[in-house]
């Protein structure tokens, strides 16, 4: 029944004696255009056949969770609450009837592997913004705001050429008008207003939600988004396969091995090409670049390769727990310990405990940092163990590995860090025999770090690096 164009929706029974109603009886905000379109979606046969009343009687359960489900809520024009303006706009056409080259605005086309053309709204062209909109119902929205989509799904066409078909869906009462304005702007009928206002069916977000989630009918679109779901699992299925190779091949700072990918393959050279930019890209911008002088610049080593991800991990783990560093702890080497640092040094450690020891000395030094700083100085020393190397040009490319460690934990600032690796150097390693020193430094040298040095006998001999990669 219709009362002052409200519908009425009362699910009866018949006890015996007269009618019983099973549900509330209220008013439903359904239009008369959603009640036809649940019907006709739950059992059109039914509905063509014998009507409301008929396809009631055939699904009542699914009629009765309707009832349950459905609160009076429906979607109202409200200009001050943009969740009224919720609803999805729906319908299809043949593709001979839309000239797609003059669709206004701009799109993203995408193509699924079975041929289906998928046209997704991003937003405005010129022509889009130059023309007027409807004031007098959207007041409330910004002009430069208006032609940009609203809904939760872009206004979307679905192109089926094999079915001549095209299939249109948007998410919003705005995004209707825009759907509409560009739609009638590339029609070919005579009059594309009455011929778009025949294809068109709205029905509210609530209505939507119970016809999908809680009776599991399908949408008209369904069929072509499943098209691209399904593209995009086995896009994922391959890309979930690739993904340990290309981060194993980051990590390590090595090339990608392209030797047994085919271009016919979901990912093809190209596509793994750009993950593996945009993965080097998060990598480079996970912290802020390492900011250095012009004058600094000048003590950078030019020929160091800074260590991959891999290997910084494992600066991370002390000397005699990580891969990165073999140890050889030995009474040979303890001796020639003995020999290079004087007695007096000699006595503060233990045979077979030397690397103990040296770790304890950064451990009191740095305390949480004490692996990143000593690990760090170690890799470098020993990548140019033949070649006298400035301190200061040391200390900043342990800051290029970890400044995000070191700053402004250890030290201040960068300059704040020379000084106080200058100082470890030449006071904790320079005296007790483990780096070689080109010079005795002088005050301003041992300041800014502008010493050389290089690792001793006894350092190569009780720290071996590792070829990891």
């Amino acid at each position: 029944d219709t009362i002052e164009q409200v519908h009425i929706l009362a699910l009866t029974y018949h006890n015996g004696s007269c009618l019983q109603h099973y549900g509330i009886v209220r008013p439903y905000n359904l239009t008369s255009q959603e009640i036809s379109y649940f019907c006709h979606s739950l059992d059109a046969r039914s509905y063509a056949t014998n009507g409301l009343s008929g396809c009631i009687l055939n699904n009542f359960i699914d009629f009765f969770a309707l009832d349950l489900s459905y609160f009076n809520e429906a979607p109202h024009l409200d200009e001050d609450e943009d969740e009224g303006f919720s609803a999805w706009g729906f319908g299809e056409m043949e593709l001979s009837h839309l000239d797609l080259e003059a669709l206004p605005g701009e799109w993203d086309i995408e193509t699924s592997s079975s041929g289906i053309k998928r046209y997704s709204y991003l937003g405005p062209d010129d022509y889009l913004l130059s023309v007027d909109r409807p004031d007098e119902i959207f007041p409330k929205i910004m002009e430069d705001e208006f032609w940009e989509y609203h809904g939760v799904k872009p206004p979307t066409l679905y192109i089926d050429a094999k079915e001549n078909r095209i299939v249109f869906v948007v998410s919003h009462f705005v995004d209707v008008l825009i759907l509409g304005v560009v739609m009638a702007n590339s029609i070919t009928a005579a009059d594309p207003g009455e011929y778009l206002s025949k294809t068109w069916t709205i029905i509210s977000d609530e209505l939507k939600q119970i016809m999908t989630d809680t009776l599991a009918l399908h949408m008209p679109w369904d069929t072509y988004e499943y098209e691209f779901l399904k593209d995009n699992d086995q896009r994922f299925e391959s890309l979930n396969n690739i993904m340990p190779r290309i981060m194993d091949s980051t990590n390590k700072g090595k090339p990608f091995d392209f030797s047994d990918i085919d271009n016919s393959d979901e990912l093809d050279k190209d596509a793994i090409s750009e993950i593996i930019n945009k993965v080097n890209s998060i990598v480079k911008d996970r912290r802020p670049e390492l900011e250095l002088t012009d004058e600094d610049r000048a003590y950078e080593l030019k020929d160091f390769i800074q260590p991959p991800p891999f290997i910084k991990l494992q600066m991370s783990h002390s000397l005699t727990e990580s891969s990165l560093f073999k140890i050889h702890d030995t009474p040979e080497v303890f001796e020639l310990y003995r020999t290079f640092s004087g007695a007096s040094h000699a006595s503060a450690a233990s045979p077979g405990k030397l690397s103990e020891f040296i770790e304890d000395i950064f451990f009191d030094l740095f305390d949480s940092s004490d692996n990143h700083i000593l690990n760090s100085l170690l890799y470098v020393l020993l990548i140019r163990k033949n070649e006298w190397t400035s301190v200061r040009s040391i200390a900043i490319e342990q800051l290029k590995m970890f400044h995000h460690v070191f700053i402004p934990v250890v030290a201040e600032d960068n300059e704040d860090f020379f000084t106080t690796m200058s100082s470890v150097v030449h006071r904790e390693l320079g005296t007790r025999g483990l780096v070689e020193l080109n010079q005795r430094p002088k005050g301003e040298q041992r300041r800014l770090g502008t010493y050389s040095i290089k690792p001793s006998p006894v350092l190569t001999s009780l720290v071996e690096l590792q070829n990891l990669i």
